[in-house]
């Protein structure tokens, strides 16, 4: 068991068999102990659920801290990163950081900042490393319910996220966009293009998907992720038995970098159109999976939606090669939706690694 303190975290081990506690060690984080990073109360803690890292939040340095566990005696072996508020990484909403929750996968941390009313997200890239996501702020995005947020729980199932403020709010966020199937009502495509590569090296990986709607869509229905809550997007792979294999998300808000990560083109015109790209972050790789994602208002073969990702931070792209049909279904929070099924008829490349190649899928559908 690990106890914030006021300079220090204190360590206990566990009798399982009475519950009994027994004292094992305080580190200190302003002295010579082997926790350093985190000065001042560490106001919140996690511990990852597979046991192997321990976060602490510092709320008076904004900064969140990880360590590696010793699995033996759960000692604090070792100091892994820092995430500091700004700092080389432009990391927005860590100011008076006070509440660490995981998600029951335990490669996502969210994080609750009183002072910055915002909800910050760490995961992890392919290769294990944590690294900011994404912020959610109070008014930004039409979020609200975030002023002095000061706890935050994730669901068992992963799917939402609770938190709770100074001011009395309670705010239900929801996490996973993508459907376990994909929905039977939605735009269908004049055409559409599907690409995916999966390297043995993560930070090369890359996928592309794009559409262009047989049907007229508003901008009514694409909504303006800059400012409403329910445009966020999601990007949904399916395989055969609409098995759901990879969801890439989109939020609506948000800082990316240093910038805010929505731009509009022409918003108040029957074409609007929404862009998001996200910002340099740890040496070029980008903390959201997708690098660049688009959806566009307008008449068939107008009205579209583009989403590209690249590199370590896509989640797993293992499942290539993929038994046919496969699905593409892109999405917002309101419900609308977009939806091209490639059959074996219409996939060019399905073919597994083979050497220095990657595992490679190019499917096409088109008049």
């Amino acid at each position: 068991m690990y106890l914030p303190t006021w300079n220090g975290v204190a360590v206990f081990a566990r009798n399982p068999a009475d519950g009994r506690l027994t004292f094992v060690e305080e580190a200190f984080p302003r002295l010579t102990g082997p926790v350093v990073g985190v000065r001042y109360y560490a106001a919140g803690l996690a511990v990852s659920p597979d046991g192997s890292r321990v976060f602490l939040a510092s709320s008076d340095y904004d900064a969140l801290a990880e360590y590696a566990r010793d699995p033996t005696d759960g000692r604090l072996s070792s100091l892994v990163s820092v995430l500091k508020n700004g700092g080389p990484s432009h990391v927005r909403g860590l100011g008076g950081v006070v509440a660490l929750d995981f998600g029951p996968s335990g490669n996502v941390l969210f994080a609750a900042s009183r002072h910055d009313s915002a909800v910050v997200v760490e995961a992890t890239d392919n290769d294990g490393v944590f690294g900011w996501r994404w912020t959610a702020r109070n008014g930004d995005g039409g979020t609200i319910g975030l002023g002095g947020v000061n706890k935050i729980a994730v669901s068992p199932d992963g799917r939402h996220v609770y938190t709770t403020s100074e001011t009395g709010s309670l705010a239900v966020f929801a996490t996973e966009l993508c459907p376990e199937a994909p929905p039977s009502t939605c735009f269908a495509p004049k055409r559409a293009r599907l690409s995916v590569k999966d390297f043995a090296d993560s930070s090369r990986d890359r996928i592309r998907f794009g559409l262009r709607s047989l049907s007229t869509v508003g901008p009514d229905e694409i909504r303006d992720p800059r400012s409403d809550p329910a445009a966020g997007y999601g990007v949904c792979l399916y395989g055969q038995g609409a098995q759901l294999l990879l969801a890439l998300h989109a939020p609506p808000g948000g800082y990316c970098g240093a910038k805010r990560c929505w731009r509009a083109i022409r918003p108040d015109t029957a074409h609007a159109a929404y862009k998001r790209r996200f910002g340099e972050l740890q040496a070029g790789k980008q903390p959201d999976g997708l690098q660049f994602f688009m959806v566009r208002a307008g008449e068939p073969g107008v009205n579209k939606v583009v989403a590209t990702g690249r590199g370590s931070y896509l989640p797993p792209l293992g499942f290539v090669p993929v038994d046919p049909p496969i699905d593409v279904v892109v999405l917002n929070a309101a419900g609308t939706c977009w939806r091209a099924t490639f059959t074996a008829a219409d996939i060019r490349r399905n073919l597994a690694a083979s050497g220095s190649k990657p595992a490679r899928l190019a499917a096409k559908v088109s008049p």
